[in-house]
């Protein structure tokens, strides 16, 4: 399963050179996410997980030793090395106008904001957002934010381009 996830975030990172216009987009709002998260945390039926930097360098660690075997797991593991605190919401079980006004805030918020890329399955669609740095290949602050399922998950922090290059490379 985790595996799976990998492979998936990293098929969402691939295409994300090309979008590297030179557009004026505003960079990822982390004070108004982390806002939105605090204030809906409490409310029934929404569920969200705060992984801080201390536990993302302990998770961190522990994938490593887990991964020392095996080589495609310490390739995707390189991806990891930037990413500082991770924090995901969930809100579907709440009630619709809850829903409805989360998803507004949320939506506000990454307004303006660089759509790196939107895929859209069954009339769902999971937007990523997040922040190009042409110079050095990294891409900052990556945001997945899917209306229709009701999640956000956000990634502080930045991914390198060329290691995920590289791991796309081996598949």
């Amino acid at each position: 399963m985790r595996k799976l996830i990998i492979l998936l975030f990293l098929l969402l990172l691939m295409p994300l050179a090309t979008f590297a216009g030179g557009r004026s987009y505003r960079t990822v709002p982390r004070a108004r996410l982390n806002s939105i998260v605090s204030e809906f945390r409490h409310f029934e039926g929404v569920e969200t997980f705060h992984l801080g930097w201390f536990g993302t360098a302990a998770a961190k660690s522990v994938a490593r030793v887990a991964a020392s075997a095996d080589e495609d797991s310490r390739k995707a593991m390189a991806l990891l090395n930037g990413v500082k605190d991770f924090t995901f919401l969930e809100y579907s079980d709440c009630d619709d106008s809850l829903r409805d006004r989360i998803s507004r805030r949320i939506a506000r918020a990454l307004d303006g904001c660089e759509l790196l890329m939107e895929m859209h399955d069954d009339g769902s669609g999971m937007q990523l957002y997040g922040t190009l740095d042409d110079r050095s290949g990294r891409v900052r602050d990556i945001i997945l934010f899917n209306a229709a399922d009701c999640s956000l998950v956000y990634v502080l922090g930045n991914v390198s381009m060329e290691a995920v290059g590289r791991l796309l490379a081996n598949d």
